[in-house]
């Protein structure tokens, strides 16, 4: 059986940040720590829970369940989720995050490139 990837309280947290729409400057600014410490944070994290950019690490995040995705008052899907925290994501790469987390076997793996 496949373990659980693990994160950092640190890593967790960055990406939490990254979620709000901070990118890695405002994130070192608010975590008063330097933009390339946010960004191996970022890069260690990555590879961890296997994502490719900025956000397949939240949408995994939000899959998993270890980001929150509430609004005032009720739950929102994960596409809305992604295009209020990413304004202007085309549909088809949420689509294609969301296929990748759905079916994770066929995904390539980091570095890989995608058959077909």
């Amino acid at each position: 059986m496949r373990r659980e990837p693990r994160l950092t309280d640190r890593q967790l947290e960055i990406i939490k940040l990254l979620a709000e729409g901070l990118d890695s400057k405002e994130i070192a600014e608010r975590l008063s720590i330097a933009k390339q410490t946010v960004k191996n944070h970022l890069y260690i994290a990555f590879r961890s829970i296997g994502a490719v950019n900025r956000p397949h690490a939240v949408a995994i995040l939000y899959e998993r369940g270890w980001l929150n995705a509430k609004t005032n008052d009720s739950n929102i899907g994960f596409a809305e989720y992604v295009h209020r925290k990413y304004p202007g994501v085309d549909e088809d790469i949420i689509t294609m995050i969301q296929d990748i987390l759905e079916h994770p076997k066929v995904a390539p793996k980091v570095g890989e490139r995608p058959r077909g």
